[in-house]
């Protein structure tokens, strides 16, 4: 499903023949969500940072090539041009423009007023099934990884597995997620390390056996610096 609205967004934004570039007078522009694709049709976004929401990531690397994209980010801003993540992450946007045109102070007493926590990334709440475009290589990689993510394994292994080389197989996870394959394995390990918290009692040291790391000292090092979250308090959430 999440691949057929990729495919649906982008045809909405297409227009015959090359895209369009405007010379932007407004000293800020901001987009969130697929509204990051119109930015990036009419130029504003070639060679730039940006975000948009997580799921619709693979559609729009593979229509913006020339976007530096980094979907697990919330809120990116180069050169007066704002992007923010999934649907939501419109709010985020106005507290950042808050604090741009008035004070960090007054964003987060606004933030306070609405309980709303600061969420720098959106890495916590992606989910690797549901992303757009993999392909049936990707996937038949992904299904591999899911099968063996409780073992330590090389992807020298894995690519034999499969029946293809190293390179193309890191070469075709680059292309579909932006990642190379050392970075792919660990997302899934850290999804389903994540699903565990939230879903079960399993100590954290069970947790980072069932995903194929060594110690809960490594999961949760792990965690922290690629999905921002704290699994004690992540579990103490779920509770």
């Amino acid at each position: 499903m999440a691949q057929g609205i990729g495919e649906a967004v982008a045809s909405r934004v297409r227009r015959p023949g090359r895209r369009r570039h405007r010379h932007v007078r407004c000293p800020l522009v901001g987009a969130s969500c697929s509204a990051v694709f119109l930015l990036a049709e009419a130029g504003l976004l070639a060679n730039r940072t940006a975000t948009t929401t997580w799921w619709l990531g693979a559609a729009f690397r593979d229509r913006y090539p020339d976007v530096e994209l980094d979907e697990t980010r919330m809120l990116v801003e180069t050169d007066g041009i704002l992007c923010a993540g999934a649907a939501l992450a419109q709010i985020d946007l106005m507290l950042h423009l808050i604090a741009r045109a008035a004070s960090p102070d007054l964003s987060r007493d606004v933030s306070r007023f609405l309980a709303i926590e600061p969420r720098p990334s959106q890495a916590r709440y992606m989910m690797l099934s549901a992303v757009a475009g993999l392909g049936e290589d990707v996937s038949d990689i992904e299904r591999w990884i899911r099968a063996n993510r409780s073992r330590a394994f090389s992807i020298a292994e894995m690519a034999k597995a499969l029946g293809m080389s190293t390179r193309t197989l890191d070469r075709r996870v680059r292309l579909a997620t932006g990642k190379g394959a050392s970075r792919f394995i660990q997302r899934i390990r850290l999804e389903h390390a994540a699903h565990l918290i939230e879903t079960s009692d399993l100590p954290l040291s069970r947790v980072a056996d069932e995903v194929g790391y060594r110690d809960a000292s490594t999961l949760r090092r792990l965690m922290r610096r690629h999905l921002d979250v704290n699994p004690t308090e992540m579990r103490r959430r779920s509770a």
